[in-house]
């Protein structure tokens, strides 16, 4: 079974235009994105979801530059994005991942695809009740499911969420929402919506990266724990859809 991440990408988010391609030392954040998920043993490609919108010809440009794969398609109706993005690709599993996340973690997608691929699941999910990281987010889902749900979600906010509808009818839906490792479990936000966002990310990897290497989480929940005047640049953000 062929094994995708999908990283949904566009210019235009409505806080933060610009986020996607702004530097973090020597990479652009969704080149760090890219080169994390390159870490994971569980998937078999990454692709780059993009919008027809002109303000993300850019976003092909940076795609086609690096040598990444990458497809564009809707960018209000999310869900066809991502169905046309892995009907292209000939996906036969799917990880749904943010361009706001420049510290996903390879080893916790390549834990929730294993525990996908283990079977019996529609959607596997990290989920916060559980106290994940913010910004450590992803989802694994069937072609099939993804699919169904392209052909049968009305709901205007639910083809812009993916996964919403699954949300909703949790009766209707075998979801799993894997234990999470004891230094995922922080109130954390290690996503970039806003400028006080990026500061702190800004400052994470000045303090930890290294070229050539990716930063480790643990080491990233370590230098919060001990550095908690950190932890304030953007704890007063609210979690928005953006």
């Amino acid at each position: 079974m062929k094994k995708i991440a999908i990283i949904q990408a566009r210019m235009g988010s409505t806080r933060l235009a610009g986020k996607i391609l702004s530097k973090l030392e020597d990479k652009l954040m969704l080149e760090h994105i890219h080169t994390r998920l390159t870490e994971c043993s569980n998937l078999d490609d990454i692709i780059i979801a993009t919008t027809t919108e002109k303000n993300d010809d850019v976003v092909e440009e940076f795609a086609q530059k690096n040598s990444y794969k990458y497809f564009r398609g809707s960018s209000a109706d999310v869900l066809n994005r991502y169905y046309e993005t892995a009907k292209h690709y000939n996906a036969d599993v799917v990880v749904r991942i943010t361009a706001d996340c420049p510290l996903i973690c390879p080893k916790l997608v390549d834990k929730d695809v294993e525990l996908y691929m283990s079977g019996g699941y529609d959607l596997v999910s990290p989920q916060l009740p559980d106290g994940l990281i913010r910004g450590l987010d992803n989802e694994v889902l069937s072609f099939k499911l993804l699919e169904k749900l392209n052909n049968t979600v009305t709901d205007i906010s639910e083809r812009e969420h993916v996964t919403l509808h699954i949300i909703h009818n949790p009766n209707s839906f075998k979801i799993l929402s894997p234990t999470i490792d004891e230094y995922y479990k922080r109130k954390y936000r290690l996503t970039v919506d806003e400028k006080d966002d990026f500061k702190l990310i800004e400052e994470i990897y000045k303090r930890l990266y290294k070229a050539g290497e990716i930063i480790d989480i643990k080491d990233v929940t370590k230098l919060l724990d001990q550095n908690p005047e950190l932890v304030k640049i953007n704890a007063h953000v609210e979690q928005k859809k953006t």
